[in-house]
């Protein structure tokens, strides 16, 4: 009698190890997916407008995003999303190599305020210098921000350009050079533009019997931004 407790407790404990698991793999082994979809807006898709939002930043105060004037990259992330985690350690390494007053990078975390404890400690652990903002859950599975963006698994990764518009967007892993190539190229091209434009006005000031007409800084500007 004592052999068959031992069997049933065995069969339990290997019952529970194996579902043990299978929860591991579902948190860290793949994308992270919202629980509840059916409030989540449409997938915000290139050529589309992005959302404007002000959310909490983990290091204190509000910020709004994207900034006009500006291009944004935003990145929706978890703790609980293995993916997400890869990603980070690169993407913080590219961010920092770009010019900051002409790219905001922005950190959604979909734990919210609630793992403001948790975020913390795993950046400093990961030594990653990000700006992160704090979902927020507005209703019992509704979070303002991935909703607003059409967010359902995570990562989500989107470029906005000056003027607001997503130019490019992507569900799950993505191929960093689809992001950041496109950036530099238009961070370069308008950057040269205006060392040409400004070279100009100085030659068109300095003779002021030259026919040749100043290009506008308007035009210029239009030809690199998506």
């Amino acid at each position: 009698m004592p052999s068959l407790r031992n069997s049933e407790r065995n069969a339990t404990a290997r019952t529970c190890a194996r579902a043990v698991l299978i929860l591991s793999f579902l948190l860290l082994g793949a994308p992270v997916s919202r629980a509840d979809q059916s409030a989540t807006g449409t997938f915000v898709v290139a050529g589309r407008k992005a959302p404007v939002l002000t959310l909490e930043r983990l290091d204190g105060g509000d910020m709004t995003f994207p900034e006009r004037g500006r291009w944004t990259i935003v990145f929706f992330w978890s703790l609980f999303c293995h993916v997400c985690i890869e990603e980070l350690p690169m993407l913080a390494e590219e961010v920092a190599a770009l010019p900051r007053d002409a790219v905001q990078a922005v950190f959604v975390s979909i734990d919210t305020a609630r793992m403001k404890k948790g975020l913390g400690n795993f950046l400093k652990k990961r030594n990653l210098d990000i700006c992160v903002a704090l979902d927020r859950i507005v209703a019992s599975a509704s979070y303002e921000a991935a909703d607003a963006w059409g967010v359902k698994p995570t990562p989500a990764v989107f470029l906005v350009n000056r003027e607001g518009v997503v130019t490019y967007s992507c569900e799950g892993p993505f191929d960093p050079e689809k992001l950041f190539g496109p950036l530099r190229t238009a961070l370069k091209a308008s950057s040269s533009c205006s060392v040409a434009s400004d070279e100009t006005v100085v030659v068109e000031t300095a003779s002021l019997t030259a026919s040749a007409p100043v290009p506008a800084a308007g035009a210029a500007s239009s030809v690199v931004q998506p």
